[in-house]
């Protein structure tokens, strides 16, 4: 922990108690804020009744990312000013320019900021996790927050090199549930700060969830320049869904490195043209029944490369249209998994599990 750096109330960052929270004005709205890190797509609900674990687990599969509700009943970490460290998985929280004594009556850390800052940002807390599980995960954080009349501020919250920045215009408590893919291991660190326009920011908790799984999804694939056949195709289409103008052959040539390239810096991912987990991460796109494009055909494809008839004209056509045969092939590979991995639903969706379990070739004998 840092220590205290004095009592300037504009520079202030300290511990409050119930007491003291009379001392803030009125929270305005709670919000739910689900976030995919890969993407950076963001949804915001407004909540009117208490936020339920089937909420937060819809918010994110409607973004594309699907994580099972053990992630918020029984997460592998939960640290607050109360439990500012956690041994068993090892965990902590270390709050910069205030201290706290971690105790029943500390039920926050409260920073008051100055209006505005001598850098870009004022810094606020890290959070630091050890040997977290591979699969799913998502980071939920629990805070309040206030703008200075008439500005908008920012809390900045980055996992490693990906940022999620959350916009601030009123008095406010969200909840925000982050969603991404993790290959196991120590967790980046994770770090809380702000741009200028908030006064007042209380942080309560943060948690950490995992899905534990019986069976283990096959890592993503790394393919480069260089490399043929499965899966390029489908990454070439992908590619296309996103934007990039890339002849699908099935050849990891200059022409796909450089689509991969061009794809990589936009999303502030390393420009190296490897396609390794975080850009597999990053380029899926969620598809469904009803779902059109470069995308299906992706998906389609890897249904083609799992035909054992060696005629093309039977199984799964990659028409592009996410009909009632790809809809039925989705189910079918999702129901087989789930017979060695619990956790995989079979909704007919194609999101990131889906797609890791695709493109790493499973149950493609």
């Amino acid at each position: 922990m840092v220590g205290p750096r004095g009592t300037d109330e504009a520079r202030f960052a300290g511990v409050t108690q119930r007491a003291q929270r009379v001392e803030l004005p009125k929270i305005e709205r709670r919000l739910h804020d689900a976030v995919d890190l890969a993407t950076g797509r963001i949804a915001t609900t407004v909540l009117v009744d208490a936020l339920t674990v089937e909420v937060r687990a819809k918010q994110l599969a409607d973004l594309g990312f699907g994580a099972d509700r053990s992630v918020f009943v029984t997460p592998n970490y939960r640290l607050t000013p109360q439990t500012p460290y956690q041994s068993a998985p090892e965990a902590w929280l270390d709050a910069f320019d205030g201290a706290y004594n971690a105790g029943p009556g500390v039920d926050q850390i409260w920073w008051r900021l100055p209006a505005s800052f001598a850098t870009e940002f004022m810094p606020g807390c890290n959070f630091s996790f050890r040997q977290v599980p591979p699969g799913p995960s998502v980071m939920g954080l629990s805070f309040e927050a206030w703008p200075y009349q008439g500005l908008t501020g920012v809390v900045v919250i980055d996992i490693g090199a990906q940022r999620t920045e959350i916009e601030i215009n009123m008095p406010v408590a969200r909840t925000v549930d982050i969603g991404f893919l993790h290959n196991g291991g120590d967790l980046p660190l994770t770090m809380v700060f702000f741009r200028p326009g908030l006064i007042d920011f209380v942080f309560r908790s943060v948690s950490l969830g995992s899905t534990t799984m019986s069976g283990t999804i096959s890592p993503w694939p790394v393919v480069k320049n260089g490399s043929n056949g499965h899966p390029v195709k489908t990454l070439q289409y992908l590619l296309r869904a996103r934007g990039q103008s890339v002849a699908v052959d099935g050849v990891f040539g200059p022409q796909t490195e450089a689509a991969v390239k061009a794809f990589q810096t936009s999303h502030g991912l390393a420009s190296d043209g490897i396609v390794g987990p975080m850009t597999w991460a990053a380029l899926v796109v969620q598809v469904k029944k009803g779902s059109q494009g470069d995308a299906v055909r992706g998906v389609q494809e890897e249904f083609q490369f799992r035909n054992q008839s060696d005629d093309p004209s039977t199984g799964v056509q990659v028409d592009g249209i996410f009909g009632p045969k790809t809809d039925a092939a989705v189910r079918g590979f999702q129901q087989a998994l789930s017979l060695d991995i619990p956790s995989v639903t079979v909704d007919g969706i194609v999101g990131p599990v889906t797609w890791q379990a695709l493109v790493s070739g499973m149950l493609s004998f």
